[in-house]
C-alpha cells in the first residue's frame, strides 16, 4: 500500500502537474468509483461482491475497477476464476477528508452542506 509522500505543492503548477492532477481526479472522481473505493475501505472484495453491494452489474463494476487499477489506486489478485481488489493508495481518502472539510463552511460561519460531524 502506498503511504502519502512528503510533497510540497509548487506554485505555480507545472503543465505536467496540471495534467497529472487532472488525470488522477478523473480516475477517482466518478460517482461509481467513489462508491467502489468506499466499499474497499472495509477490505478486499471480488467483482461480484462489489456488484451485489452496489446493486449494479458485474460488467459495470469491472470497467470501473480496471480504471482504478490502471490509475494505481487498486491492486488485484486472482484466485481461481475470481479477481479480488484491494486499496493500493490511501491518499485518496485524505483528499476526500480535505475536500469535505472545505465544503463544511464557506469561509464564514455558515455551513454550505449538511455534513455529519
Amino acid at each position: 500500500m502506498i503511504d502519502p509522500p512528503d510533497f510540497e505543492l509548487p506554485n505555480p503548477l507545472s503543465e505536467e502537474l496540471v495534467w497529472l492532477l487532472s488525470e488522477r481526479m478523473a480516475v477517482v472522481g466518478h460517482v461509481s468509483r467513489i462508491r467502489i473505493l468506499d466499499a474497499l475501505r472495509r477490505g478486499e472484495r471480488n467483482v461480484q461482491t462489489l456488484a451485489d453491494g452496489l446493486m449494479t452489474t458485474q460488467q459495470n463494476v469491472s470497467g470501473h475497477l480496471r480504471r482504478l487499477h490502471e490509475g494505481g489506486v487498486l491492486v488485484r489478485r486472482r484466485e481461481g476464476r475470481q479477481v479480488f481488489y484491494a486499496l493500493n493508495d490511501v491518499t485518496v481518502f485524505e483528499a476526500w477528508e480535505r475536500h469535505l472539510a472545505g465544503l463544511r463552511t464557506d469561509g464564514g460561519s455558515r455551513t454550505r452542506y449538511a455534513l455529519p460531524d
